[in-house]
């Protein structure tokens, strides 16, 4: 049944993608019906306990009603729009409560109780305001107000769920294309080809690999455990210590994350509330995703140099230019993907190309084919020609704008193939070894939603509550209020927020609260809509580094078998770029891309000398080992640098140039690295 779901709910997103929704109000409710039904199944109240058949009994109650609401909704909401707004009737306001609680539920059973707590904390609010103090207290909302309000308004299917269900899911199938034709291999392999052999190679082939999958995956947690399996083990090999190693992969799994063209839900969501194009997001996101990894990539090598660590033995490492002619179209798709969003395609009609162009590719080599002719006979032709016809005249009805026959022929189809593979066991054999992989992929893409779509529904409850309380223009305000005309000091007390809502709030949630508390003070101080929406975007991140929750650093040490605070604080050093970047955008926004091309290349210019003051101190090592003195010196360079005024920036490029030169004339005269340590 679960699989089954699965495959339906990530072909309904597909097919919408290519070839537009039915209606706005049917693709959210199917989103929100798919997501809580597979939920409900795949995280039941009983977890495998015996003797619990009434828990079951309350899941499929639960399963019931949520749908029914969810129905609801779609069935009533046109007719609630044109007639009842402000009026609601007793069965919207049952419907209303009911869909509320159970989004609750399925957020607690995925995420645990945080967020479920700020959303009823949030009902609480809108219900007793008059009751609480200071930026809390309102009138007071009656519950037909708030219950319409998120109901049928700005709440549970709003921009949240509309995010999800338009970009978030054709991009998660396209990931699904992208594993299942074998990406995830080329690109560890392509990155351990080009960066194996130097100094620390598999902690760069991290850095590389998890940058260049995070660009497609948009999840630190994904990509940690798609390339840390195979980089930590490596990099414990060749001499880092389990907690370093997976300090470096977590580190880089983030940088991923913010590398374009696909930066998670988050993003998607970012370019809906400032109101441009997702490529914008995409080329703001550019020079500071890039320079984060160069950050990650300089600090990585440094400490291999200063601890004398090898790369690996030239038989560990395969030619690099002998798999890019094997997997040159794994790029390819990548550059489907931002050709097609800059040429102005839709967001979801370019993840549908991109899907297309890899199924297409996938047949140049054998082992990557998404259809297996292995064996092929009559009952696998009979197969391929009910699939291949149904799909063609679908298609062809399409085309000449006969929906309803199309997919009264898909219908039919499905029936036939059915029917057949009950009668004959031959013959569902074929079909499955024919069209095993596809229907695999889709059902990984339907699935691999539940993460993010478990959160849609709470985070709707509250956006609207925020909304309709006011709460977020207070608090922006009283932020103003307490960092009076210092950017500085606000950019401070932003940071905070960030680490504290990112402490059991995932990536999407965190930037979220951020938009709606922080993004109006940044923009009421003067800042342009989409920088103070980055800003915040990035710090949201910083919970997947920062202790205590850590969460991409915690599942690392996991992978490395490490003590998972000494990873935290490793990947937070490394990662450090996450916690400035954001000052670098507030006070120069030309690293977004905001400027001419001279300011911006300028600011590139110095930010890669800050990048290697800012390794030398992290790791103690420009071309030999540095006392603290000297690392001192090194955040001096760091600081002149980071200053706005050309006349700083130059005096700190100065000083870094002397002492670079003091250095290298220093290990001409001395040792250069001392023998590895047992440990980081």
């Amino acid at each position: 049944m679960v699989s089954v779901l699965g495959f339906f709910f990530a072909l309904f997103y597909f097919y919408t993608s290519g070839f537009g929704i039915f209606s706005t109000t049917s693709n959210l409710a199917v989103f929100l019906l798919f997501t809580s039904t597979l939920l409900f199944l795949t995280k039941p109240m009983r977890k495998g306990k015996a003797n619990t058949w009434w828990m079951d009994v309350i899941d499929m109650i639960l399963m019931i009603a949520m749908a029914w609401s969810l129905i609801y909704w779609w069935v009533e909401f046109p007719e609630f729009a044109m007639r009842r707004i402000g009026m609601p009737n007793q069965m919207d306001l049952i419907a209303g409560f009911v869909c509320i609680v159970i989004s609750l539920e399925v957020t607690r059973r995925v995420l645990g109780m945080i967020l479920p707590a700020i959303g009823i904390g949030m009902l609480i609010i809108m219900q007793y305001a008059q009751f609480l103090p200071g930026i809390l207290h309102h009138r007071g909302i009656p519950p037909r107000v708030w219950i319409s309000y998120i109901y049928f308004s700005e709440g549970i299917f709003s921009v949240v769920t509309s995010t999800f269900a338009v970009f978030v899911m054709p991009f998660l199938v396209f990931g699904a294309f992208l594993k299942h034709s074998g990406g995830g291999e080329f690109f560890i392999r392509f990155c351990t080809g080009v960066a194996g052999r130097i100094a620390g190679g598999p902690a760069m082939v991290a850095v590389l690999g998890s940058g260049i999958l995070g660009s497609i995956t948009g999840s630190p947690m994904a990509n940690v455990m798609s390339t840390g399996q195979f980089t930590i083990p490596l990099m414990k090999r060749v001499g880092y210590s389990g907690e370093y190693a997976a300090a470096v992969e977590a580190s880089s799994s983030v940088g991923g994350a913010f590398l374009p063209p696909i930066m998670g839900a988050g993003a998607f969501i970012l370019a809906a509330n400032v109101g441009v194009p997702y490529a914008y997001v995409m080329a703001a996101a550019l020079i500071p995703s890039l320079l984060y990894l160069v950050a990650v990539g300089a600090q990585v090598y440094w400490y291999a140099k200063r601890r004398g660590l090898e790369g690996m033995e030239k038989h560990e490492v395969p030619d690099w230019w002998a798999e890019l002619k094997k997997g040159w179209y794994y790029f390819g798709a990548i550059a489907v993907l931002i050709i097609g969003i800059f040429v102005g395609y839709s967001v979801p009609r370019v993840a549908f190309f991109g899907c297309i162009f890899l199924f297409l590719c996938s047949f140049i080599r054998k082992e990557t084919r998404f259809i297996d002719f292995t064996d092929f006979n009559s009952k696998s032709a009979g197969g391929l020609v009910l699939v291949v016809g149904s799909i063609a005249a679908f298609l062809i009805a399409n085309n000449f704008g006969q929906e309803m026959l199309g997919f009264g022929i898909l219908g039919g189809g499905l029936i036939v193939g059915i029917v057949l593979c009950v009668a004959s066991k031959e013959f569902r054999a074929a079909l499955v070894r024919l069209f095993g992989k596809v229907y695999k992929t889709f059902e990984g893409g339907g699935l691999d939603s539940l993460y993010i779509g478990a959160t849609a529904g709470t985070m709707g409850i509250v956006m609207g509550g925020i909304t309709l309380h006011g709460m977020g223009l207070s608090f922006a305000n009283a932020l103003l209020g307490v960092a009076g005309d210092n950017l500085f000091i606000l950019m401070i007390l932003v940071t905070i927020l960030g680490l504290v809502l990112g402490i059991g709030l995932n990536i999407t949630a965190a930037y979220i609260l951020m938009a709606i508390m922080a993004a109006p003070a940044l923009i009421g101080f003067g800042l342009d809509p989409l920088v103070a929406h980055m800003i915040c975007f990035w710090l949201s991140l910083t919970s997947n580094l920062c202790p205590p929750m850590a969460v991409a650093a915690i599942c690392a040490a996991g992978i490395a078998k490490a003590d998972p605070i000494k990873t935290a604080f490793y990947a937070s050093m490394l990662g450090i770029f996450v916690y400035v970047m954001p000052f670098s955008m507030a006070y120069a926004p030309q690293i977004m891309a905001h400027g001419t091309g001279v300011e911006i290349a300028t600011i590139v210019f110095f930010y890669i000398f800050i990048i290697v003051a800012l390794a030398s101190m992290t790791q103690g090592w420009l071309f030999r080992r540095l006392a603290i003195w000297e690392r001192i010196i090194m955040l001096a360079c760091i600081v002149l640098m980071l200053h706005t005024h050309i006349i700083s920036n130059l005096a700190g490029l100065s000083l870094l140039a002397v002492f670079a030169i003091i250095f290298f004339l220093g290990k001409k005269r001395g040792g250069t690295a001392a023998p590895p340590p047992a440990a980081a």
